[in-house]
């Protein structure tokens, strides 16, 4: 069974990056970090940080489910159990056996 990751520590954050977004845009991102009880910029560094990259040839399934796990556990965290997406977790982890 996979191992439940830590929440990552924070690190010496000294870099800032400026984006233009229209209004609806940030009220959109703001929605979505408040249902996650996150602020936005922990939420955008965590739906960008992430992801999974699919075009990296050196990743076969096992890692890209374990990172999709791992992926999971955080969003756990922060928003809750989603079941059906545990479910396909499980399936999986089943296929891989």
């Amino acid at each position: 069974m996979p191992m439940k990751t830590t929440k990552p520590k924070k690190d010496n954050r000294t870099e800032r990056l400026y984006i233009r977004i229209s209004e609806i845009e940030k009220k959109k991102i703001q929605n979505k970090a408040s249902k996650c009880n996150m602020n936005i910029s922990d939420y955008i560094r965590f739906t960008i940080l992430s992801n999974v990259s699919t075009q990296d040839s050196n990743t076969n399934l096992p890692e890209m489910i374990v990172a999709l796990q791992n992926s999971y556990n955080i969003i756990e965290e922060y928003c809750g159990k989603y079941p059906r997406l545990e479910k396909e977790l499980e399936k999986l982890w089943e296929n891989l056996s």
